[in-house]
């Protein structure tokens, strides 16, 4: 289980305080496929970060289960992540000097497996691009890459940044439809996106706007105070 208990996470600009999220209590469930949407700037990639354990909140805190992520070291939260979190970024970031097959045996600091990274890479129709640069693929193909890369280590959670912003309609089913698969094999999912093409795929829809959690996706909100 994920929990998200007052989160606020604020910058100092021009003499003002900004925030990009404010007091956002949220529950995720193990086995859950949460969808996070909200405009742009409303602070669902900040959420994302801050569950993934890459942007330390200004208060709050942060649970996976028992552990408290903000308290442990750096180091311990870099080995957590890299056991337990897949990550799909919106604009893929890819070695570019990699070939397809070497973006994906390098996803952490100890290389997968080669077999299952050719078995993943084939299940998401990229058998004849092994060998290819980002560079010489698909902005479809990029992205099936990445979610390669984030699944091919069987982790316990994946994080997805508007993972089909830059997709055509068939490859964002491609993508989609494998994350619902990584679900149902005993994955938790959390997507953020600002639109409503997939929201079919997730069991719950929460919405921030400004920062603030405005709709927990059961009638309640996640902030505590204005």
């Amino acid at each position: 289980m994920i929990n998200l208990e007052q989160v606020t996470k604020s910058y100092a600009k021009n003499g003002a305080e900004v925030y990009a999220l404010r007091e956002v209590t949220l529950e995720i469930l193990p086995g859950e496929f949460l969808a996070v949407r909200g405009p742009s700037g409303s602070g669902k990639t900040t959420l994302l970060l801050t569950v993934a354990g890459l942007l330390r909140p200004t208060a709050g805190k942060v649970r996976h289960g028992e552990r408290d992520l903000y308290a442990l070291s750096r180091g311990q939260r870099v080995e957590w992540r890299a056991a337990e979190i897949g990550f799909v970024f919106q604009m893929f970031h890819l070695v570019p000097y990699l070939s397809v097959l070497d973006n994906v045996l390098l996803a952490g600091p100890i290389p997968a497996p080669r077999e299952t990274a050719v078995r993943m890479l084939e299940e998401l129709g990229l058998s004849g691009r092994l060998k290819h640069r980002p560079a010489e693929l698909s902005a479809g193909e990029c992205q099936r890459t990445a979610l390669a890369r984030a699944l091919v280590r069987s982790p316990k959670l994946i994080l997805a940044d508007e993972p089909t912003g830059n997709l055509d309609p068939d490859n964002a089913e491609t993508v989609m439809r494998r994350l619902k698969q990584f679900q149902a094999d005993g994955g938790t999912v959390i997507v953020v996106t600002h639109s409503d093409d997939h929201d079919r795929y997730a069991d719950r829809v929460v919405r921030l706007e400004a920062g603030q959690l405005v709709d927990n996706g059961d009638g309640t909100t996640g902030k505590t105070g204005g």
